[in-house]
């Protein structure tokens, strides 16, 4: 499981063995060393041994520790490699997690080596550093589908009442967003729809790759002109006629 800052909760504690959890570490998170090791059966105290053990410094203050050993490492995220500074360590954050061991990555940017970039928490102890990050940026996908599939799909907008339909519904809608993106790639896709939507949008200097909404405008279009048949004589109708203009002032025709 990979989530943000606020999927890190004790909602989560006590999660099955095959199942981790990855997230955005908060900065005023309170982290324990872990706990000593108990002492051999002779020597032990009388008392309960402690659950958690001293409490750690705040992540700006680790990170601008000229005692904390940093390591170079490579990662890919967000479609680029990067070279970044990272220092992991295992420890408790008893308020989220209990007494379950988690490990903490903090990044620090390569060039900028002030502070830190980035604190991730994860309860997968085996990963390494850099698979966490690369799996924490993996998640930024699924975070795009949701705001397109909400802002311009639609998804969630059906005002369902009895429990199956509320199930059904989004699932379908996810569904159907997924065949318009299957339908650009296979079919609709040309060359020159990131030219032509510069042209049309001059302010787009970063665009180089066609997005959702274009292939949304481009499905819907093509939709439309399927319902005129050439050689027909008639006159297409008043409401055509606006539905055909509606899609173009869509689509910034």
């Amino acid at each position: 499981m990979v989530g943000d800052a606020a999927y890190a909760s004790g909602a989560f504690a006590g999660l099955p063995d095959n199942v981790t959890i990855t997230s955005r570490l908060r900065a005023d998170a309170a982290l324990n060393e872990l706990p000593p090791p108990r002492p051999p059966k002779g020597q032990r105290k009388q008392g309960r041994p402690p659950k958690k053990g001293a409490r750690l410094p705040k992540l700006s203050q680790i990170a601008t520790d000229p005692t904390t050993q940093w390591v170079k490492t490579t990662v890919r995220r967000y479609g680029k490699t990067e070279h970044v500074m990272v220092h992991a360590f295992r420890c408790l954050w008893y308020e989220a997690f209990g007494s379950q061991q988690v490990q903490v990555v903090i990044i620090q940017d390569a060039e900028r080596p002030s502070g830190y970039e980035l604190a991730l928490i994860s309860t997968d102890l085996e990963a390494a550093p850099a698979k966490l990050i690369e799996r924490y940026a993996d998640r930024w996908p699924t975070e795009v589908a949701y705001e397109e599939g909400k802002q311009q799909f639609g998804i969630g907008e059906a005002r369902n009442r009895t429990e199956k339909a509320v199930q059904r519904t989004v699932p379908f809608q996810f569904l159907a967003m997924t065949l318009t993106i299957t339908w650009y790639a296979l079919h609709g896709h040309h060359p020159d729809d990131v030219t032509d939507h510069r042209q049309r949008s001059p302010w787009y200097l970063t665009k180089t790759t066609p997005s959702f909404a274009d292939m949304l405008a481009k499905l819907r279009r093509v939709i439309i002109a399927c319902q005129f048949h050439p050689g027909q004589c008639h006159a297409p109708k008043p409401a055509e006629i606006a539905q055909v203009q509606q899609a173009w002032a869509a689509a910034g025709l």
